[in-house]
Order: structure tokens, then C-alpha cells, then sequence
């Protein structure tokens, strides 16, 4: 029967830097998996896949679901947003202006903002880009506190009134002082301004047709519980380039089970390679090159997703 001992031999101080050197020489052989990746300008093409789910309708101030809210997030616009990005300590919402420009608080229970200039709708009827004006927060407002069925008009229960004192100046009026209102403003699921246009012609927003907003994307078709197409809005008040997508189309797949869910693809007006490529790294981006005009990134939860860039 065979005895295993344990080895009285150990290892020197010379033998550890020797393994050590060479473990270093055969990593420096392979620089390209250990490199991180380069800044590249950011090229416009490629798509992005997500599988999410078919919203119950578009109306954001008659349901509380996500599935809507999160369509709505492409296409319009608040009059306050949370900071997002690499410089926000982490467990902090600082605010910052989306529509509004800036703001003042007078008193503790009034707030005044000014609007950005020059922001107009998406060019579609029935409200054809016109520019977007204070009566349009107004409006929008006082739709989310008073249309019968939405239970998010709690978030903002101590506004008394909203008042549009021009066209690029809005008052709120609060019944007592509320520390959080500038953070229910900018909730993503709080007031999300409306045409009341569209509220017209549709008598609500529940139809994918009255989905007309100030966002970067324009929902261009729906096909429920298979997907919706976002295209770039080209009168978008923000300059590029952006590092997140700014056009969508759809790819409709039928999952295996008998779920809601559904893929949509995202076209990116531009994609910054170093991000995609450490994505990449993380096992969250598939990253492929030479398609069309630019990188293509695809995101999607399975691995049988494919993406197409669009020229």
C-alpha cells in the first residue's frame, strides 16, 4: 500500500521570485486580455436589445404600472429629473432642471421655475412642434391631481394651485411647507407633461397614437404584446453626442413561456467603444464590429438575441 508523506522540501525565497517572474512574463504575453480599452470617439449605428414588457396602455396619469412608465421615459419629459452619472455619490438624488432652466423658492410654500426656451413637441399631430409653453406644465399638473383614477395625485397632494404666470414661468402654490417636493417632482413616475392636445383628440392617453412628448424618442408604431418602434427625436432640446441610446426600433420575438414580455431594440445615436468595451468585460455587452457605420452593442438578458445596426 502506498504511504503519501508530507514533503519536508519548502519553498525558497528564490524559487518564489523565479515562479513569480514567469506568471508575470506569460501575462505580459497576452497584453490584449488585460489591456483596459481605449477612448474612442463615439459613431453613430448599432442596436440595442432589451426584453421588457407590453404596458397596459400609455397613459401615465391613469396607472401606476412601470411597463408604462418606463416607455415613457424615451419619449417625454418632466419639469425636474434626478442627477444620473459617474460623478453622483451613490445613495444620493441630487436634482437637477429638466425642462425647467432653474427655480427659486420665494417663501416656504411657493416655488417658481423657469422653462427652457425653444423646447418644442415632437413634430406629429395634433401637436405638430409647436413650442412648449408654461400652460402646458399647468395643464399637465392639474391633469395628474384631478383625472379620476390616479393614485399617484397623493404625491403631490399639498399643491393648492399651479398658475402660469407667462410663457416660460410656472408657480406652485403648496397648502403647507413640504420638504419633498422638489424630489416628487422629479420622480420618474410623477408628472410627466402632456399635450392636452392629445388629451383632445384621444379623450385620454391610453392609445400608443397620443404618446407625444419632448423626449429624445418618438414612439413611431405598437404592436401590443409583441413590441413598439422608438425613433430619434431630431428637434431633441439637448445636444449630443449622447453615450445612451436616442433611437429605438423593434424586434419582436415570442418567448418559449406565455409571459408579457417582449424584446425591443434600441438604435444608438452614438456608442462610446471604451464603455461598450468594458461593459464588454462585465459579461453585459456583446460587442461586435464592422456592422454598417458604426459598433454595435447588443444588450439582452438571453443569449440568443441578435443586433443589426441600422446606417
Amino acid at each position: 500500500m502506498d504511504v503519501h508523506t508530507p514533503s519536508n522540501r519548502h519553498l525558497s525565497r528564490r524559487d518564489l521570485l523565479k515562479w513569480s517572474g514567469a506568471g508575470l512574463a506569460a501575462v505580459a504575453a497576452v497584453p490584449a486580455a488585460w489591456s483596459p480599452a481605449r477612448a474612442q470617439s463615439p459613431k453613430r449605428g448599432g442596436t440595442l436589445s432589451l426584453r421588457l414588457w407590453d404596458p397596459p396602455h400609455w397613459d401615465p396619469h391613469l396607472t401606476i404600472s412601470y411597463k408604462t412608465h418606463i416607455a415613457y421615459s424615451f419619449t417625454h419629459s418632466r419639469l425636474l429629473k434626478h442627477k444620473a452619472g459617474p460623478a453622483v455619490t451613490p445613495g444620493t438624488f441630487p436634482i437637477d432642471g429638466d425642462l425647467a432652466e432653474s427655480w427659486t423658492q420665494p417663501n416656504e410654500t411657493t416655488y417658481v421655475f423657469k422653462l427652457r426656451r425653444g423646447v418644442r413637441w415632437q413634430p406629429r399631430p395634433p401637436v405638430n412642434g409647436r413650442e412648449l409653453t408654461a400652460e402646458d406644465v399647468r395643464y399637465s399638473v392639474e391633469r395628474f391631481l384631478t383625472v379620476p383614477g390616479n393614485v399617484l395625485a397623493t404625491t403631490l397632494r399639498v399643491v393648492e394651485r399651479v398658475e402660469a404666470l407667462d410663457r416660460h414661468t410656472v408657480r406652485f402654490t403648496l397648502k403647507e411647507p413640504f420638504a419633498w417636493f422638489l424630489d416628487m417632482l422629479a420622480a420618474p413616475m410623477a408628472v410627466a407633461i402632456v399635450a392636452k392636445e392629445c388629451v383632445d383628440k384621444f379623450t385620454d392617453l391610453k392609445p400608443w397614437e397620443s404618446v407625444i412628448g419632448t423626449g429624445p424618442w418618438m414612439l413611431d408604431s405598437y404592436r401590443p404584446n409583441v413590441g413598439f418602434t422608438l425613433v430619434r427625436n431630431p428637434g431633441y432640446f439637448l445636444a449630443g453626442p449622447f453615450s445612451f441610446p436616442a433611437g429605438a426600433s423593434c424586434r419582436p420575438r415570442r418567448p418559449a413561456s406565455k409571459s408579457s414580455h417582449i424584446e425591443k431594440t434600441f438604435i444608438w445615436s452614438t456608442i462610446p467603444v471604451a464603455a461598450s468595451s468594458a461593459l464588454t468585460a462585465r459579461g453585459i455587452v456583446r460587442l461586435n464590429t464592422g456592422i454598417a457605420r458604426g459598433e454595435c452593442a447588443s444588450v439582452s438578458p438571453s443569449a440568443s438575441s441578435s443586433s443589426q445596426a441600422k446606417s
